[in-house]
């Protein structure tokens, strides 16, 4: 599926969904709106009586605080339940960590607020749920830093160096980090920009094919938000701004205009696109298969398109209809009430000015010239009716019917009663406190308060049940680092990238948290019961202090370890006298036997030991004459030793003489050879002289 197909698919689907701006659920909701603001109906009468009751806003506005107090003021509507015995206190602390992720980052009170009064309202109210990013950007300044710590700062993908200095001391800079962390995001929408399968027959969105957030943004919000610029310039914006009938109907007000409001007022950056964040079913891929894919369409451009299961919306509905998704509202019960009331008391007032101020019939004879009567210039005031008769002046005759409306009045007014559970009369209205006995005016009241009863147990199994799942999961996937929260009065390190999926949710609104006087009384009664009986030991202080727990959380109040604590471990009983004489009779014939059976072993032990040290002595005297003999031997080896290197000297000192002996023999013979050689070299010179002097005629040297 190419993206020409993908965008034809899409606009049919949006085409064809449910809470368009011109479908029949924006009709009602704009209807209920109107009602609720008390806007007139379009069939006053200039003349009469123009009174508008308020059955949908007494209905909205009694009911609102009940349940705002359950999910808001009170202790946590849902929990998540454990697998396992190990697993409890993780599921407690997943539980409070969901909740605390709600409180902390969002205005979690207006958001429910919004929520539960839209649901009241509207056939279903839709909030929407998502982690987006915050970005936060801090300077910084380091001063002295060497090569290493400089590397490791720049290395940091977070920092940015905006200045750099080398000094004697080091290197300073300065930088700009920037942190991106993950923020829950939860906020209520219109009705008209959640758009729904038209198939969809059940309130739950998970499994629904085909869901849709369609707003307007500007071009510089879609800019920052990070969206490819050049892609949207080719995207025609809408012309106009989006002033639709059901956002009119909600946002305007018969004396503001808007109809002159251009796009953008003349800033390129502030015009408008239609931006639709998609959850379908699509078989993109051609496989036969679709899969669920998040898919932002701007006008007719797609700009993401990836496979994502998640779905970001969650719906609520006062009284959910089966097999379909929109219900009622609780507006929708009173509303033809509040017509017909306005009618009937209009009647009553219009019979009452009558009855009160009579009109007359006057000839025109009588009338002034200017077409007034003598009775009209007394009194500006006075009503008549000019008649053919001129000389008629009749007092017109009305009977008063108050006595045959008020009737039917009270019996509008009990119907809304009855259709609602809403009984602000039964509660506080004296003469119906007079009128009836205490039996049967709290059995009235408590079945007037079980409409309430299950319309919270309806918002948190659904609505509310489904916001903990969605805010579960996005923690568990987005959360980068571990975080601190406080459990029980105690701060805690929460890392839900290590939690495990959970799908058990269970809920603790149940029957009669409406009356928290009643529970209130009932706890108090239950902890002076134990009171009077923990003498009898039937009662123990940990059972006091669940009942004082109770007591707290059932005056409104949360943390009962601030206001109790763990009771001391208990002390032991005291004995029976006789029973102590006993035992320490018994426990001194236990010591003697003790004693006796200790001096036999002890006995033994010394016999054993006196034998021990015999055998030891005896191994040691053994040891000794050993140790004796090894040095006798010792000592005969150490003189053979001895005696042979006396004689080992003896022979080297024989051969040492007899060496140097033949060594002066050799020299003596050395020096005898080279004397010799010496003589023979003289004489064969003398020889030689004496030869050549003969050969010359001298006289030969007289030969010594």
């Amino acid at each position: 599926m190419d993206e020409r197909e993908l965008v034809a698919l899409l606009a049919g689907k949006i085409d064809a969904s449910l809470n368009d701006d011109d479908g029949e659920l924006s009709a009602t909701r704009q209807k209920n709106l109107d009602y609720y603001l008390g806007e007139p109906y379009g069939n006053e009468r200039e003349g009469y009586s123009q009174y508008r009751s308020r059955e949908v806003l007494e209905t909205v506005e009694w009911v609102l605080p009940a349940l705002l107090r359950v999910f808001v003021a009170g202790d946590r509507a849902v929990q998540f339940d454990p697998v396992g015995p190990n697993d409890e206190a993780q599921a407690e602390q997943e539980t409070e960590a969901v909740q605390f992720a709600l409180a902390r980052g969002n205005d979690y009170f207006s958001t429910v607020y919004t929520w539960i009064k839209s649901a009241l309202l509207e056939p279903v109210a839709y909030i929407k749920v998502w982690m987006d990013r915050e970005v936060k950007v801090t300077g910084e300044e380091y001063r002295g830093l060497t090569e290493a710590e400089l590397s490791i700062l720049v290395n940091d993908p977070e920092v940015e160096v905006t200045e750099q200095a080398i000094t004697p001391t080091g290197i300073d800079i300065n930088v700009k980090r920037t942190c991106i962390y993950p923020k829950l995001r939860i906020e209520p929408i219109p009705g008209e920009e959640a758009l729904i399968d038209a198939s969809h027959n059940k309130l739950a969105l998970d499994d629904c094919d085909f869901v849709c957030h369609r707003t307007k943004k500007t071009y510089s919000w879609l800019v920052g938000a990070g969206f490819d610029r050049d892609l949207l310039d080719e995207v025609s914006p809408e012309g106009g701004r989006d002033w639709a009938g059901e956002k009119v109907n909600r946002l305007f007000t018969e004396d503001e205009s808007w109809a002159n409001w251009e796009d953008g007022d003349g800033d390129e950056s502030l015009r408008t696109y239609w931006v639709h964040e998609i959850s379908a079913l699509v078989d993109v891929d051609g496989d036969g298969i679709a899969e669920r894919r998040r898919i932002v369409m701007i006008g007719d451009k797609i700009f993401e398109n990836v496979e994502h299961d998640y779905v970001p919306l969650v719906s609520l509905c006062a009284i959910p209809m089966p097999h379909r998704h929109p219900g009622l509202a609780e507006a929708d019960l009173v509303r033809d009430l509040q017509l017909l009331k306005s009618t009937l008391i209009r009647q009553l007032l219009d019979n009452v000015y009558r009855v009160n101020r009579p009109r007359s019939r006057v000839g025109i004879n009588a009338l002034t010239d200017d077409g007034k009567t003598l009775q009209s210039l007394l009194d500006p005031m006075a009503e008549f009716i000019p008649c053919e008769d001129p000389s008629a002046i009749i007092d017109e005759q009305r009977t008063s019917f108050v006595s045959e409306l008020l009737p039917v009045i009270q019996f509008v007014t009990e119907s809304q009663q009855t259709r609602t559970g809403i009984a602000p009369n039964l509660s506080l209205d004296p003469a119906v406190l007079q009128k009836t006995t205490m039996g049967a005016f709290q059995g009235a009241l408590e079945q007037a308060s079980q409409r309430v009863e299950l319309l919270a147990r309806i918002m948190a199994e659904t609505g509310f049940k489904w916001l903990a799942s969605k805010v579960h999961r996005l923690l568990k996937e987005h959360s980068q680092r571990p975080q601190m929260m406080k459990v029980r009065g105690q701060w805690i390190e929460v890392n839900p990238s290590d939690w495990r999926d959970r799908e058990n949710v269970s809920v603790n609104v149940g029957l009669g948290f409406n009356d928290r006087s009643k529970e209130l009384m009932a706890t108090q009664q239950l902890l002076a019961a134990q009171m009077q009986l923990i003498q009898f030991g039937i009662v123990n202080p940990q059972n006091l202090l669940q009942s004082a727990s109770d007591l707290v959380t059932a005056s409104g109040k949360k943390s009962p370890e601030r206001y109790f604590s763990s009771p001391p471990p208990p002390a032991p009983p005291q004995p029976d006298p006789n029973l102590l004489v006993a035992q320490a009779q018994a426990q001194a014939m236990q010591t003697d036997a003790q004693s006796k059976v200790m001096r036999a072993q002890v006995e033994g032990q010394k016999a054993q030991l006196d034998m021990q040290r015999a055998q030891f002595e005896a191994q040691l005297s053994a040891r000794e004459q050993d140790l004796k003999l090894r040095e006798a031997e010792l000592k005969l080896q150490i003189a053979q030793l001895e005696a042979q290197i006396k004689i080992a000297e003896s022979r080297a000192n024989v051969e040492n003489t007899i060496a140097d002996s033949g060594l002066k023999e050799a020299q003596r013979i050395k020096t005898l050879a080279e004397a010799k050689e010496k003589q023979l070299d003289a004489d064969a010179l003398e020889s030689g002289v004496i030869e050549l002097l003969e050969n010359a005629n001298v006289p030969a040297p007289i030969s010594a």
